[in-house]
């Protein structure tokens, strides 16, 4: 919010300077689109909290939704230097009944994190798979892994914890409102799945998510 102010401030100041002006204006939309993120965030916790967040089963085709998050992240962090791949062929029966919402939810916040916590020239990679359990039922598992700065071994019990966050090599916090990993944890929860994590300080990050699906009609047979 002070970035917006202070943008909002300076472009009054240098109006009649059209380069300042659309400088200014870019800084406010990244501010601003950082802002919403974070009361997002907290809506949803509150919801969470409050045990009225409800989990919404619709038809909808996980390729789809993979291929829409990469479209978005993939742009992003290529302006960063990062390399984003996905690789989803062993999702053989796409077309599943389930959150999918909350899947999209879940996948921002491990690649804004992904993103924010590896530096130019680093990779971030998510293989999808699936498990057919029944004729009805199938298992998502994602993994989401960096090649970042990692995190250390005291902090991964925290982790999934809200409004944690753990300080960085120069002794302050990362911005954000330190809940994506809590809200992550409680959407898998809410689905019956898990999400674990491996990490080593200065080799990367790998979330491991499994989240239940019923099977679409078109995989039924």
């Amino acid at each position: 919010m002070n970035a917006i102010i202070g943008m909002t401030s300076l472009i009054r100041h240098d109006a009649g300077n059209k380069a300042k002006v659309i400088e200014y204006a870019d800084k406010i939309d990244i501010s601003s689109q950082h802002l919403l993120g974070i009361i997002n965030d907290v809506l949803d916790m509150s919801k969470i909290e409050s045990s009225k967040y409800e989990i919404n089963a619709k038809p909808f085709n996980i390729s789809s939704v993979l291929d829409e998050v990469y479209s978005v992240f993939g742009a992003t962090m290529s302006t960063k230097g990062i390399r984003l791949t996905i690789n989803s062929d062993a999702v053989t029966s796409p077309d599943v009944i389930g959150d999918e919402i909350s899947l999209r939810k879940i996948l921002n916040n491990l690649l804004s994190n992904a993103n924010k916590f590896t530096r130019s020239g680093g990779r971030v990679t998510i293989f999808a798979s699936q498990k057919q359990m029944n004729e009805k039922s199938s298992i998502l598992h994602l993994e989401v892994a960096d090649t970042g700065v990692g995190i250390s071994e005291e902090f991964i019990g925290h982790l999934f914890e809200p409004y944690t966050q753990e300080m960085s090599e120069s002794g302050g916090r990362a911005a954000g409102s330190g809940l994506g990993m809590a809200i992550c944890k409680s959407m898998i929860d809410l689905q019956g799945g898990s999400i674990s994590v491996r990490s080593r300080l200065g080799e990367g990050t790998t979330f491991y998510v499994d989240i239940p699906y019923s099977l679409g009609k078109a995989a039924v047979k």
